[in-house]
């Protein structure tokens, strides 16, 4: 990870108490919209897997200003909707309902994830 440009959102909600802009969930539920039209769950969306990247500038009122892109890092978890599996040591207090150790992964225990994501980014 500290080889990857940016920095993890929980990197900086922990050092800057950031909210995030709205693009940075924008590419997060691009990226897993993606994921799942291609059948495949992303299994570990929590914060730390989250990197925050200065991106391409956005037009605003008062001229370019960068845009704060997120993307997503540790594609380790990922697998099939319904047929991959959880890790054995899965801490799933920190997971959505239904995440279970050894347990099989669903499409939903990551729309369930972006909502708590969407929290974060004030949205």
């Amino acid at each position: 990870m500290e080889l990857l440009p940016g920095e993890s959102m929980e990197y900086l909600i922990e050092t800057q108490k950031k909210i995030f802009p709205r693009s940075v969930f924008e590419d997060v539920d691009a990226a897993i919209k993606m994921l799942h039209a291609e059948g495949i769950v992303f299994g570990d969306l929590r914060q730390p897997n989250v990197m925050c990247v200065s991106g391409s500038r956005a037009e605003s009122g008062s001229g370019a200003t960068e845009r704060l892109r997120g993307k997503l890092t540790d594609f380790d978890w990922a697998g099939d909707d319904g047929d991959s599996r959880y890790p054995a040591t899965v801490d799933t207090k920190r997971f959505a309902a239904g995440v279970e150790w050894n347990g099989v992964m669903r499409k939903e225990h990551d729309d369930e994830m972006l909502v708590k994501l969407r929290a974060v980014c004030g949205l």
